[in-house]
């Protein structure tokens, strides 16, 4: 008698392996899509909050602003319009360039009063003991 190759239909390790993969795979294109679909509602809130935050800002940043050039206009009067000692003229000036060095008010590159020292130490090249100071 001959025998007879009897072929089992239980499905192989690759065919097994092969249909995991495509389960990991298909669980990971749903993941992704949840990924894309958070990030998109996340960025969306975060444009939102910015709109938000700026049009509340914008105000105080305007009013901010006013006051800046407010106190420069203050200071160019005195500047010009009063007299003063050499001493005095000099201690205005120091309180000027320290209010806009330290970021009080902001810089005034086409004033008098504005000279490379406060330059450099806006750039952090001139520190408080150093020879320049």
């Amino acid at each position: 008698m001959q025998s007879i190759k009897v072929t089992p239909l239980a499905l192989s390790q690759l065919h097994i392996r092969l249909e995991f993969l495509e389960k990991e795979h298909q669980s990971l294109l749903k993941q992704i899509k949840r990924k894309r679909t958070e990030l998109k509602n996340f960025v969306e809130q975060m444009r939102s909050f910015g709109t938000e935050f700026l049009n509340k800002a914008t105000p105080g940043f305007r009013k901010m602003a006013e006051l800046d050039q407010e106190i420069h206009a203050l200071f160019e009067e005195i500047f010009t319009t009063r007299k003063f000692g050499k001493q005095t003229l000099k201690n205005i000036q120091a309180v000027y360039r320290n209010l806009q060095v330290t970021g009080a008010i902001s810089l005034k590159p086409n004033s008098q009063q504005l000279d490379t020292k406060i330059l450099l130490i806006r750039l952090g090249i001139l520190f408080s003991g150093s020879a320049l100071a």
